[in-house]
């Protein structure tokens, strides 16, 4: 580890001058100690060994402690003392060979500062310090690392410096004088004066100042005045910076020329001026020392930078007539000067001002009202643009580039007609004033027409002011949001008005009126299904779109019964709705009509009884559907032809007959059942039978025995075989029947 630090730079400048090194070791402290034999250090700083400066010793820190009263010191621990005095300033270079451990090296200053420390900077384990120093005593401390322990053959060397030179030297002439400053050199080396040395026009050299440091510290003053010398002459100026060891390079030489001081000065005269007036300038330059016109040099004069003349600055100077337009006149004299006179400037100035203008106005009609447009009129006396503007109850429009005049409202209008000016004449301004009335309004109203009952109409209507317009509706109608409606038949009338604002004056009413009618109606049937004759009843229903009553009836082929439709026969039903109205609303009707077709009519006549029952009293019956209502069916036997029963087919177009069959004799027999289709054509159905003995052998077909061949035995077997056949006849027959129905 290697660190070190140094109170000034390294890089030094070592002085040739053997006498000067001679004089620095004059100054160091006596009672070194002998190089011979290891020399211990002390153990703490106030019993540091004192040792000489370009020597070397056999330094040893086997001895040392680690304690310490002094807080951050020593910088490493098992640290021994030496100490050192050098009464100039100079490098210092510290360092340690043939140790026997990893030695460290610290400087401190005698007050307890740190001034350098270093572990390795000689290279593993020796160790090395080169910093600057001021004169004064300082103590060396030698240690190890981590509390290491050895010796060490430690060597001091010391090389005096002088400072570097000043630097920044400036002069600056002024009359029969020159300030003089710079600033310190870079590496001072506790300087202690600075010399001043002067040449007057490429003369010998001479002392010609110099400043002292006062010895509290605070450095040597960086500046001087030079006094007595002649104006125009040249000289040069250097200066050298001095301490213990000796003295700087020079800083310089800077030239020099002082000069005696001038004075110009200008005047405008009028001092007062409006654009394009006449006016001269005067300009003079005086050796301020006397007061006298300068001699020689040349006075120019520029007028806002425009060079006017360039004059003998002896008599002075003044200018022909000139003008100038309105705004800033500078106007500067520049002295050239001499050798022997510095120059200088003069100015004056001042604002010309603009001409004045007036502005003459016509004056507005007395008789304005809210909405008149008038066009101003005013002219400027010298004839620039106007600008117009209204304020209070009117205001200034340009159309097309021309002002209009516009009443905005009621009250006193104020017309300002504005002129701004131009860079040589000023703005002026006038105004004059006129009482602005209300205006009067016209309303129109929206074309009305007559309504019907339950209708709406819009109304609309506008002010020619553009104000909002009120309605009133009375008679049999109402108004609301813009929108009529009606309330009843008869008369509707409708006023308009509007009240007028602060600018217009109120509207004559507008009244329309116009009739309300009666409503229409309508009314709207139930949809009807397809009407089969003699089918169960079909509800009918009509609603009128008012909610009116309704009437509904029936003609043609059927009829309406309580609200439901009863067909009456086939052919065509018409249906009629109809309601009487009311007061608001006109009688209206709706009819339909619907074809009532009918089914095929059907009998069927029955045995109450099969093979083998007694004939007498037995049970026979007649049914039928789809038979034309109010007609009989008729149930007859025809062996013996005689009717056993008859019924009136009722208005559902059903009808059922009863009866019963006599005593008859052996045979075949035929029950017929007779009745009457939609269309009038005879309906039948037969039963054949036959008899023996009183009772019934067989129904439908007779039967045929057969000659030969297995079969039934006895009158059981041929009855059997009567039965099955008479009841395929029968079913036979009903189809048969059926088949031959004709529709209505």
């Amino acid at each position: 580890m290697t660190r070190t630090t140094a109170s000034r730079p390294l890089s030094r400048r070592r002085v040739g001058v053997m006498a000067v090194a001679a004089l620095a070791l004059a100054g160091v402290a006596p009672g070194v100690a002998e190089a011979a034999g290891e020399l211990p250090g002390g153990l703490t700083p106030e019993t540091a060994v004192a040792v000489g400066l370009d020597t070397s010793f056999p330094g040893s820190n086997q001895a040392a402690t680690s304690v310490s009263a002094y807080p951050n010191l020593p910088y490493w621990s098992s640290t021994v003392w030496y100490s050192f005095t050098t009464s100039v300033p100079g490098i210092v270079t510290v360092q340690t060979s043939d140790v026997t451990y990893d030695s460290t090296l610290e400087l401190w200053t005698s007050a307890r500062t740190i001034v350098a420390y270093d572990d390795d900077g000689a290279g593993y384990p020796a160790s090395r310090i080169r910093t600057g120093l001021s004169a004064g005593t300082y103590l060396l401390g030698l240690a190890g690392f981590s509390g290491q322990r050895g010796t060490a053959t430690v060597s001091v060397t010391f090389t005096p410096m002088v400072p570097t030179a000043p630097t920044g030297l400036q002069v600056t002439p002024a009359d029969a004088m020159a300030s003089v400053s710079w600033a310190p050199p870079a590496e001072p080396w506790d300087l202690t004066r600075y010399d001043l040395t002067c040449t007057e026009n490429g003369g010998a050299p001479y002392a010609c100042g110099s400043t002292v440091a006062p010895g509290d510290g605070s450095g040597a003053p960086t500046s001087y005045e030079l006094t007595g010398l002649t104006n125009g002459s040249l000289y040069t100026v250097s200066v050298t910076a001095t301490n213990a060891v000796g003295t700087s390079p020079a800083a310089g030489p800077v030239e020099v020329t002082p000069r005696a001081v001038s004075a110009t000065t200008v005047t405008i005269a009028p001092s007062t001026l409006v654009s394009g007036q006449a006016f001269v300038v005067i300009a003079s330059t005086v050796d301020v020392s006397d007061g006298m016109p300068v001699v020689g040099g040349t006075l120019t004069v520029t007028v806002d930078g425009t060079e006017i003349a360039d004059a003998d600055p002896g008599p002075g100077f003044t200018s022909a007539p000139l003008t100038h337009l309105a705004g800033p006149l500078v106007v500067n004299a520049v002295y050239s000067g001499t050798p022997a006179v510095l120059g200088s400037t003069g100015s004056a100035g001042l604002t010309v001002s603009q001409q004045t203008q007036a502005i003459t106005m016509d004056a507005l009609p007395t008789d304005l009202v809210f909405g008149d447009v008038v066009s101003p009129q005013a002219t400027s006396s010298h004839g620039l643009p106007i600008t117009f503007t209204g304020t209070g109850a009117c205001t200034v429009v340009l159309v097309d580039g021309d002002p209009e005049l516009r009443m905005t409202g009621v009250g006193l209008c104020q017309l300002a007609a504005d002129q701004v000016g131009t860079s040589e004449v000023t703005a002026a301004a006038a105004s004059v004033t006129a009482t602005v009335g209300q205006a009067p309004q016209v309303l129109t109203v929206s074309a009305l027409s007559d309504m019907v009952y339950g209708t709406t109409q819009p109304v609309s209507a506008e002010s020619d002011a553009g104000l909002p317009v009120t309605f009133a509706a009375s008679g049999v109608c109402a108004l609301a949001d813009g929108v009529l409606t009606t309330a009843g038949v008869g008369l509707c009338t409708v006023t308009a008005t509007q009240e007028g604002d602060t600018n217009h004056l109120p509207a004559d009413p507008l009244t329309v009126t116009f009739d309300v009618s009666r409503r229409a109606d309508v009314v709207t049937l139930s949809e009807l299904p397809v009407l089969i004759r003699g089918v169960a009843q079909v509800p009918v229903t009509a609603i009128s779109q008012h909610g009116l009553p309704v009437t509904i009836s029936g003609s043609g082929a059927c009829m309406v019964v309580d609200g439901d439709l009863v067909t009456m026969d086939v052919g065509t039903c018409t249906i009629t709705a109809a309601t009487e109205g009311d007061d608001v609303t006109e009688p209206a009707s709706a009819t339909a009509t619907v074809e009532v077709f009918g089914l095929p009519a059907s009998v069927f006549a029955q045995l109450v009884g099969g093979v083998g029952a007694e004939v007498d009293g037995l049970a026979v019956r007649g049914s039928g559907s789809w038979l034309r209502p109010g007609t009989p069916l008729t149930l007859t036997v025809h062996s013996t032809p005689r009717t056993l029963g008859s019924i009136t087919t009722g208005r559902t177009g059903t009808a059922v007959v009863n009866g019963v069959l006599p005593a008859l004799g052996d045979g075949a027999h035929r029950l017929v059942a007779t009745g009457t289709a939609l269309d009038g054509t005879a309906v039948t159905s037969e039963v054949t039978f036959g008899v023996e003995d009183g009772q019934i052998i067989w129904v439908g077909v007779p039967p045929r025995l057969a000659s030969t061949g297995p079969g039934l035995d006895g009158a059981g077997a041929l009855a059997a075989l009567w039965l099955v056949a008479g009841a395929g006849l029968l079913v036979v027959r009903r189809r048969v029947l059926r088949s031959r129905v004709v529709p209505a």
